[in-house]
């Protein structure tokens, strides 16, 4: 069973790229839970999931511990891996992404944080980028990767992107609960695809037609922005709120807001029909985020 939206979303959007500072994202994440906020999304670029797996376990715990959902940008069987709640897919599949990427690390040699080589890497060179230091909670161990057979065959683990989503995807889990492993589980004997799996999934949108085409894919919620102007996306116009209300209106699938959003503007965002808010500079920037988080959990009716 998918867990359920909460009433009043506010989500917090941690980036996660080689430049992130590992320690300061996950303080960031346990002081803006404290504060109110309910949903955490780890929003992974230029990085293999591979190299993600210790970061998303840890918020994983922090987001339990504090009652809170927690989701995977982009990578489905990342998200399955850690036990994530959900997974959060873009408007359009990046292109780093491919179809599936085979997974080599090994089970007694090498552990979550290694760099296994991924499918279309040199041998001898093509590093991947390095993977951050992450001081793991007391307690709080990291399992290692499933590795391949001595004959390198049947052990070789293909790691869905997104681009299978809405085609069939099938993210099974082995025994051990290997990413993307053989044996299916009596979810993926019932039917196909991340749903099968009690995943929520969103997708973002920019768009009245990604917006309609997301919701043939029943879709759990829609990230619909930017909805006012944004540093992230200088060239690109804010949507306002006409236009979300217009997409409230249309297409019957929750929608939170994200882009430029500050406390003083969630009224008008719940007024218009969002479901609720997601925020990246205004909590994970600000001096104090528990604070920050508190504004606008106080603006959404959560405190």
């Amino acid at each position: 069973m998918k867990p359920a939206l909460p009433e009043r979303v506010l989500m917090l959007v941690l980036p996660h790229t080689p430049q992130s500072q590992v320690e300061r994202t996950l303080q960031v994440a346990e002081q803006a839970l404290q504060g109110g906020v309910n949903w955490l999304m780890l929003r992974i670029r230029d990085l293999p999931p591979t190299q993600c797996v210790e970061v998303a376990e840890v918020l994983m715990q922090i987001a339990q511990a504090n009652h809170a959902l927690f989701s995977v940008n982009p990578y489905p069987a990342l998200a399955l891996w850690v036990g994530a709640h959900g997974v959060h897919l873009p408007e359009r599949t990046p292109e780093y992404l491919t179809p599936a990427v085979p997974l080599s690390a090994s089970r007694e040699g090498r552990g979550i944080g290694g760099s296994p080589r991924l499918r279309g890497e040199p041998e001898g060179g093509g590093q991947a980028p390095p993977s951050p230091t992450l001081p793991l909670k007391a307690g709080g161990e990291s399992q290692p990767l499933p590795s391949p057979d001595a004959s390198g065959e049947g052990g070789s683990h293909q790691l869905p992107s997104p681009t299978a989503l809405g085609e069939g995807l099938e993210v099974r889990t082995t025994q051990e609960r290997g990413l993307g492993g053989e044996v299916r589980t009596q979810a993926s004997e019932e039917g196909s695809g991340v749903g099968a799996h009690n995943l929520l999934v969103g997708r973002s949108v920019h768009s009245l037609e990604s917006a309609q085409r997301f919701h043939q894919e029943s879709v759990d919620y829609l990230l619909v922005g930017h909805i006012f102007a944004t540093a992230t996306h200088p060239d690109e116009p804010a949507r306002g709120l006409d236009w979300l209300r217009m997409m409230v209106q249309t297409v019957p699938v929750p929608m939170i807001a994200i882009g430029g959003i500050t406390p003083e503007r969630v009224g008008e965002l719940l007024a218009v029909g969002a479901r609720g808010v997601a925020v990246l500079s205004g909590i994970a920037h600000a001096p104090n985020p528990r604070d920050a988080a508190e504004t606008y959990a106080r603006a959404l009716g959560l405190l």
